[in-house]
């Protein structure tokens, strides 16, 4: 009689074991899930902020064509925002390790935040 009910327990252990295993596996694919989704998010903002940033930049090269200045060289405002960003990179090259260890902190921040956000959130 004993036998039958270590068979017993034995069986049922295992069962818990397998829908342990399978609640483990939904939980990842659902967090993969949800990274992927976030990823995709992010990507599609970044190709949106990308591309108003280019459209904001012909139009400001474009207006400063209409300036009295540039009336002889139509090129002289792609040239000006060309100079400003040109300046912006030195300004950036030149600050490097203080804005390095800001970028580091921030994308630390949003990192952990994520992870929380993640952990938390259980669909």
């Amino acid at each position: 009689m004993g036998f039958l009910r270590f068979n017993e327990f034995s069986q049922k252990l295992y069962a818990y074991i397998e829908a342990r295993i399978e609640l483990v596996k939904l939980e990842t694919e659902e967090r993969i899930g949800l990274i992927s989704a976030l990823v995709i998010q992010l990507l599609v903002l970044g190709i949106l902020l990308g591309s108003m940033l280019l459209f904001l930049n012909i139009a400001l090269a474009l207006y400063i064509n209409t300036f009295s200045f540039c009336k002889g060289a139509p090129h002289m405002g792609f040239l000006l925002v060309a100079g400003g960003h040109f300046t912006l990179m030195l300004l950036i090259m030149f600050l490097q390790g203080k804005l390095l260890r800001g970028t580091k902190q921030l994308v630390f921040a949003v990192f952990n935040r994520l992870i929380q956000f993640i952990t938390k959130n259980k669909f």
